[in-house]
């Protein structure tokens, strides 16, 4: 919760912050947290992808309209390299940037900074390896799932507060959680975006209304400043008693 009270207010702050408190509570080495966490991500886009396929197919004429409208509104507004050039010399400047880094670590492979650099490698290395062998892989699964379960719950049932709102289904949750999502990862804490994101794909259900995107993100922020700060004190708190106890030990 205080890595999510942190993302509120500057995008992936709370991952760091994190790392910190779980290396000084935990005793557990930065790189292998950092590790687990890059892990979590990539399950998480993995979800996210399942996610937008499940909205495709539920509702695939709705969706498809969409997004044929959308890609037809972009080409129109293209201007600049053509993609047939530009996706070519993404690739070729990333295996130009691979070949020199891996230059560099051989040329000066017993620098300080590359010999630190590679026991970070590592560390990440331990920390996926961590994860791929989870002794209860299936409950970290499970509690993946239900995660993004909660995300959608929260959309669906919260369609039932606004009379505007209240006509639409499950599928329409799918389709407002599928573009929030990467609202939420533009902006900090999704201010701003969320709301406007959530009104485009309400339109798509003939619905005008931007109330019911400030109310989700109203909602949702309003528990993680309440809760973050709660934890932040509870940190504290169990910080100084611990200091305490060492004290008088």
């Amino acid at each position: 919760m205080c890595g999510y009270f942190a993302n509120t207010f500057l995008p992936r702050v709370g991952e760091i912050l994190r790392c910190t408190l779980l290396s000084k509570y935990e005793k557990i080495p930065t790189t292998k947290l950092i590790g687990t966490i890059l892990v979590e991500r990539v399950f998480d886009l993995f979800c996210y992808f399942l996610l937008l396929v499940i909205t495709f197919l539920i509702q695939i004429e709705t969706v498809s309209n969409f997004i044929r409208e959308k890609i037809s509104h972009i080409s129109s507004m293209k201007q600049g390299l053509p993609v047939w050039l530009i996706i070519p010399g993404i690739i070729v400047a990333g295996i130009i940037i691979f070949s020199l880094i891996k230059w560099i670590f051989n040329r000066y492979r017993h620098h300080h900074y590359i010999i630190k650099l590679k026991g970070f490698h590592l560390g990440l290395k331990e920390g996926f390896s961590a994860i791929l062998h989870l002794k209860k892989r299936k409950k970290f699964i499970a509690h993946s799932v239900f995660i993004w379960a909660c995300y959608l719950s929260e959309i669906y049932i919260g369609f039932y507060a606004l009379d505007a709102t209240s006509s639409l289904g499950i599928g329409a949750a799918f389709s407002v959680l599928s573009l929030a999502t990467l609202a939420m990862i533009v902006s900090p804490g999704g201010l701003g975006a969320f709301p406007i994101a959530v009104q485009q794909v309400l339109l798509i259900y003939g619905v005008d209304n931007i109330f019911f995107g400030w109310l989700m993100w109203g909602v949702t922020t309003g528990i993680i400043i309440v809760v973050g700060i709660i934890s932040f004190g509870l940190l504290i708190y169990q910080n100084k008693k611990k200091n305490e106890k060492e004290r008088y030990a």
